[in-house]
């Protein structure tokens, strides 16, 4: 079995930006990635608490959106919605714009779907939280009868339809690959019944076995339907990957990574602190010990001839002048011009200075309700 890559947070922070995410799409399917992932939170807890992962003011585009643009400017990598909180969404809007994705990108999204977790952002929404795993159940089965029946209807306890039907259908039939996130027993239930595959977040090796484990036993309780094929299994590693670490994945059965893009070894926090200590930095060839002290009284500060007690041209410190005016042992600066006569437009031209930035997200530890719920 061959490795695939995907790439996390193509919406997220730097890439909010329409240029850096085009950049970012682009240069991943050139380098070979194989999927393109976003995460998502409709709103933020304000002030931040645990556990939320992300500051209130963390830019993040909408996921589907997002893949979109993705999309216009890629013509092979997939687009995984990783994940979509899909209890706090309608279930048949969502399905529209889902299947208009799948259709402009010509069959190549990845619905990723998780349950929740923050309380403050489905109070916000006016959803309760509690349920919220039956509720995903339910709306995974009517997207899939709108996205697939020839006369569509569902009745359910949270929704229910009927005489209506909606196109263009999804590319992909009967649906999109379905990914069920989440590290809980009923997370792993719910995927082995309901998902074409599944999404761990943020595991290492042995958090990725021990979930391996869950997905294993729950395969053994509860039947899982022949049309959902093979369950695929896609993890974000925790932590640094090389070929040794990447081959123990693979072992366990992991068929794709979707890596975490950081700025600087500590992640993001500790980028911050070094932009905030920099203008603290000691100069160089600066003693900062060992402060100035004006010379001893009496002592002599030049000798006849206009240089230094010790032979040496007077340092910047005393002061001395030179017959022509200027600073003795300063460097000469140059005249100004002979057109100046006050104007600042007579100046010469100021130098430019290109600055190098990273157009990479800088994305926090973000779950991205992937943590499942009963």
């Amino acid at each position: 079995m061959t490795m695939q890559f995907g790439l996390f947070n193509i919406n997220n922070n730097a890439c909010s930006e329409p240029g850096a995410l085009a950049r970012v799409a682009r240069a991943a399917e050139a380098a070979g990635f194989d999927s393109l992932w976003t995460g998502e939170h409709v709103v933020l807890p304000d002030p931040q608490v645990p556990p939320s992962p992300v500051p209130p003011q963390g830019r993040m585009l909408d996921g589907g959106i997002a893949l979109t643009y993705a999309a216009a400017v890629t013509t092979t990598i997939r687009l995984g919605t990783g994940i979509i909180i899909l209890p706090q969404r309608n279930p048949l809007v969502l399905a529209k714009e889902l299947a208009s994705l799948d259709v402009l990108s010509k069959g190549r999204l990845i619905f990723g779907v998780g349950v929740g977790y923050l309380e403050p952002e489905f109070r916000a929404l006016g959803i309760p939280m509690e349920e919220r795993g039956a509720r995903t159940l339910e709306y995974i089965e009517a997207m899939t009868a709108i996205w697939s029946q020839p006369k569509p209807a569902y009745e359910g306890r949270f929704v229910s339809f009927s005489g209506v039907d909606a196109h263009p259908r999804p590319v992909q039939q009967p649906t999109p690959p379905i990914v069920m996130g989440g590290h809980t027993a009923a997370a792993f239930r719910r995927s082995v019944t309901h998902g074409n595959g599944w999404y761990g977040f943020a595991l290492d090796v042995e958090k990725t076995a021990a979930c391996v484990e869950g997905l294993r036993a729950a395969a053994e309780r509860h039947e899982r339907p022949a049309g959902l094929g093979e369950l695929e299994i896609t993890v974000t590693p925790a932590g640094k990957l090389d070929e040794e670490t990447v081959a123990r994945y693979a072992e366990l059965g992991v068929h794709r990574l979707v890596l975490l893009p950081r700025h600087a070894p500590g992640g993001p926090q500790r980028a911050a602190r070094r932009r905030r200590h920099r203008g603290l930095r000691r100069p160089r060839g600066l003693d900062v010990h060992r402060p100035l002290t004006p010379p001893r009284p009496g002592a002599p500060s030049r000798r006849p001839d206009g240089r230094g007690a010790a032979g040496r041209a007077p340092s910047r410190r005393t002061g001395a002048v030179s017959p022509d005016g200027r600073g003795a042992g300063r460097r000469s600066c140059p005249p100004a011009p002979s057109s100046f006569s006050g104007d600042e437009t007579a100046l010469p031209p100021k130098p430019t200075f290109r600055h190098r930035s990273n157009v990479m997200p800088a994305p926090g530890s973000d779950p991205n309700s992937v943590t499942g719920a009963t």
